[in-house]
């Protein structure tokens, strides 16, 4: 089955342009993918890019880094993450260094950072002053304050906003499932890597 599948495999479609790490077929996706669009897809064989936006960015797992992560070049700017962090998949949680968290709520005046809850909060009237702009590889991606909000693990204060970022117990941040069901994934089980892509704000063309 891995011989006919890895035979069967097709080159990407016009614009697509892979960002593979350590990939030994860069450019070449198999017909063994996963698509995982949050409420609206979920699909098995050759890549569905129905809901995505613009070309995928293919990240490949990195052995070094643990079963189920993979090292991603994921660059967010205003939070002053510029170095490699982990994408984990059996991660629900967003794990920020802590010099990100403190610079994340001088950004948003009135958010804290609940330690009994371990998680960065945003009490109720308190705007989120603007979108979170990150890179994974060459593509950029923005997240607004219902896209960060999870439910609180207890009983929140009144009005209380908890979000997915916690602090990480590494120097480098780690990306778990809570910000990557915002994304179009893509899980190639014949060459062992994830893609990502913006998710269609409108699919009226299909």
């Amino acid at each position: 089955m891995q011989e006919l599948l890895e035979g069967q495999s097709q080159i990407a479609p016009a614009g697509l342009q892979p960002f593979v790490l350590g990939a030994q077929a860069e450019g070449r996706i198999s017909l063994a993918v996963a698509t995982i669009v949050l409420g609206k897809l979920l699909s098995f064989g050759a890549p569905n890019y129905r809901y995505a936006l613009g070309t995928v960015t293919w990240l490949r797992r990195d052995d070094t880094a643990g079963e189920g992560m993979r090292a991603a070049r994921l660059i967010w700017p205003e939070l002053e993450v510029f170095s490699p962090g982990l994408i984990d998949t059996g991660a629900y949680l967003v794990y920020l260094p802590s010099s990100s968290i403190q610079l994340l709520t001088r950004l948003h005046p009135g958010s804290v950072y609940d330690s009994a809850a371990s998680l960065l909060v945003f009490p109720q009237g308190v705007p989120f002053g603007r979108n979170i702009r990150f890179d994974i590889g060459m593509h950029t991606f923005e997240l607004r304050l219902e896209d960060i909000l999870i439910p609180c693990p207890r009983t929140p204060t009144a009005g209380q906003r908890c979000t997915f970022f916690r602090k990480s117990p590494l120097r480098v941040a780690i990306y778990g499932n809570a910000l990557l069901r915002r994304l179009c994934i893509y899980l190639d089980y014949t060459h062992d890597m994830i893609g990502f892509a913006a998710v269609r704000s409108d699919d009226a063309d299909y």
